[in-house]
């Protein structure tokens, strides 16, 4: 239904567009952790889990795709569900490492084609998942609670469910820890001011973005907010009964010194006498 100018211009910058669909070409899945292994630190990579063949009370919270050239293969590669520059990310190219895993460029060519689908409004992802996803829960999927009694009650929704933290002030621009990358524990820990898992740069984005945040999001990010106001001023309470007790301990006067002077006075007054 495109004018016959259009569609020579849209084949020219990228040839074959307009004959490629998700369902012709590829297989795809409607998937969440228990279901699927992320192979990458940038969660751009994923397996299914051969154990489990039907995820129960699967949660969807994300696109996998292949080729249905590659059916023999257990390789997916994740499609992230918010169209962004249509361009492939020059370090997941060229190196297959990028330091964001909410990177604003195509990580992959499948994510591209995606993209450049809906940019040519020839798909939406939002009638997608309104048309395929059965799941309940609100996407995006970042945040959890766990039951009380938790020593961390808001964790993050990956398969490791790291204990959530909020954004740095510094923070601008959310990047990945170089030790995600290097395999290794971070040694700053709770005080790096990079993010420590794909979720928590997502999470530090949209917060300093901004904009719309989900209800449920919105609702578990207060909480965060909570509980960290209050083990903050437990912390700081404990310093300053620590240092009060330290104070008292230095102003007090020594016992075995008052003694000896008291034996010092006693002995020069017999010595007198």
């Amino acid at each position: 239904d495109w004018p016959a100018k259009l569609i020579e211009l849209i084949d020219k910058i990228v040839p074959g567009l307009l004959g490629w669909s998700l369902q012709s070409h590829c297989d795809w899945k409607l998937v969440c952790y228990k279901c699927a292994n992320s192979s990458d630190a940038l969660q751009s990579k994923f397996s299914m889990n051969a154990a489990t063949t039907e995820c129960e009370n699967c949660e969807q919270c994300f696109l996998l795709v292949r080729e249905k050239s590659s059916a023999a293969s257990n390789e997916w590669q994740r499609v992230r569900l918010k169209m962004r520059n249509l361009i492939k990310c020059h370090n997941y190219g060229r190196r297959g490492e990028c330091r964001y895993s909410d990177c604003d460029f195509a990580h992959g060519d499948l994510e591209l084609k995606m993209w450049q689908l809906e940019r040519t409004q020839k798909f939406s992802f939002d009638q997608f998942l309104k048309d395929n996803r059965t799941a309940a829960s609100e996407l995006p999927l970042i945040l959890r609670e766990l039951p009380a009694g938790s020593a961390s009650r808001i964790v993050y929704a990956g398969p490791e469910q790291r204990p959530a933290r909020l954004p740095p002030s510094s923070c601008n621009k959310a990047q990945l820890c170089k030790s995600i990358f290097e395999k290794e524990d971070c040694r700053y820990r709770n005080n790096c001011n990079f993010a420590h898992c794909a979720e928590e740069e997502q999470l530090w984005n949209i917060m300093k973005s901004r904009g719309d945040i989900p209800s449920a999001l919105q609702a578990l990010i207060k909480k965060l907010e909570e509980t960290t106001s209050r083990n903050s001023d437990s912390r700081l309470q404990e310093n300053c009964t620590a240092g009060s007790s330290y104070t008292r301990q230095v102003a007090a006067p020594s016992q075995p010194n008052a003694q000896s002077s008291n034996s010092g006075s006693s002995a020069s007054q017999s010595t007198r006498i």
